[in-house]
């Protein structure tokens, strides 16, 4: 995958494109599960499932240009909705998968997890069915501090209501976003987070969250 530079042949071999392979076969909604090829992109599977009211269980920070089967590459252990529905790979349901020798084969939920985060290097995904989980009620934040210590603090607070997104940026990583043309306010830590859940609940984290110092 190119967010993470991927398995390189710098000693040859070959890279099989399989960007043709975009379809999304089949969506079913009453077993939340839907089955696509492993070079659409997630946006596409997003905005798909969007209208319907779904979406995949984890998402690819880098969605608008990674693919299925890039992010089953590796691992899916790092992306959106990972802190509170796990990696991707825990939602795979099933592989169709092209081996070595040119067999094609399918596999269940556990042998799935043997070529999820191979990087391509054991076999090609062509296939892959995947858990969908109903659209929940939300809530979106950003908080700023001056005190970098108050600001870690928060973070470990939000981290534990498992929420659906989370992000901390320090200093120096604001400054450089600024620099490459943002407007960030500058502080010494800024979280941004999404949390989704019952509306009591929510309401109830957002009290929590407000009284931080």
């Amino acid at each position: 995958s190119s967010a993470l530079g991927g398995v390189i042949p710098i000693e040859g071999g070959l890279v099989v494109d399989l960007g043709a392979l975009h379809r999304i076969l089949e969506f079913n909604p009453g077993d939340e599960f839907v089955r696509v090829e492993c070079g659409l992109e997630w946006r596409r599977l997003v905005g798909y499932l969007a209208e319907r009211g779904f979406e995949p269980g984890a998402n690819a920070s880098s969605g608008v240009s990674a693919t299925i089967g890039g992010y089953l590459g590796t691992g899916g252990g790092a992306g959106i909705g990972v802190p509170a529905r796990g990696v991707l790979g825990d939602q795979v349901l099933s592989l169709k998968l092209a081996l070595a020798d040119g067999r094609i084969v399918e596999t269940n939920p556990w042998e799935s997890q043997l070529f999820t985060g191979a990087e391509g290097t054991l076999a090609a995904i062509l296939e892959a069915t995947l858990k969908v989980f109903p659209l929940p009620p939300r809530r979106h934040g950003m908080l700023a501090f001056g005190d970098l210590g108050e600001g870690i603090a928060a973070y470990r607070t939000i981290e534990a209501m498992r929420p659906y997104y989370l992000h901390f940026l320090d200093r120096g990583a604001v400054g450089f976003l600024n620099r490459m043309g943002g407007t960030w306010h500058d502080a010494a830590a800024t979280i941004g987070y999404v949390l989704e859940g019952p509306e009591a609940l929510l309401a109830a984290r957002e009290q929590e969250i407000a009284a931080l110092p």
